[in-house]
């Protein structure tokens, strides 16, 4: 490779590089965010970063739960052993979403957005207590958050729990569209 060659190959790898990280619908980090990309098994606290399904109208249904690809996706991140999951088959290695999400209209301007979490712990982990932060984001701009405290997760068992935020329909109507940040903490039970 020439001089005069390299210059053309290092934009275009910086090109390519640059495309890759903006099209990438989720990210977990530890909280400090300096973990690994490829990592997938962190210490309390995990910070995940993914979209926020409700900002899709067409997922709406009127008080039904719903869930995206992105939130099924988030059962391969542990934290501290724990992983947002249901229906998990070991055997398998298989799950399904431990996120679910509806989206109600309030009014017309405003709209009720509520988390479903399902948190599964291996049967070789100490009993967990829980708490979820959920932030609505505008790039680095919190628009709204709510937090699921005290969900109590046994060894070998699942916890659940529930929260919402009521959000105006202009922010969810964004370009690009609003994320969704979760926090999840965890403590020994």
């Amino acid at each position: 490779m020439t001089i005069g060659n390299l210059r053309p190959t290092a934009l275009a790898i910086a090109m390519l590089v640059t495309f890759d990280t903006s099209t990438r619908a989720q990210s977990v980090t530890q909280g400090d965010l300096t973990a690994a990309a490829a990592k997938t098994a962190f210490q309390s606290p995990m910070v995940v970063n993914t979209v926020l399904a409700a900002a899709d109208r067409s997922l709406w249904q009127t008080g039904k739960w719903f869930s995206a690809k992105e939130y099924e996706d988030l059962g391969r991140f542990t934290c501290d052993g724990l992983s947002l999951r249901r229906d998990y088959k070991p055997k398998h290695e298989s799950w399904t979403a431990g996120l679910l999400t509806s989206a109600e209209p309030v009014s017309a301007e405003k709209v009720r957005v509520r988390f479903k979490a399902t948190i599964t712990n291996p049967d070789d982990n100490h009993d967990k207590v829980v708490k979820l932060l959920f932030e609505v984001m505008h790039g680095q701009t919190v628009v709204k958050s709510v937090a699921m405290s005290g969900i109590g997760v046994e060894e070998g068992q699942s916890g659940s729990g529930q929260a919402s935020v009521v959000l105006s329909m202009s922010d969810l109507e964004t370009d690009p569209p609003p994320t969704l940040r979760i926090t999840m903490t965890t403590e020994n039970d």
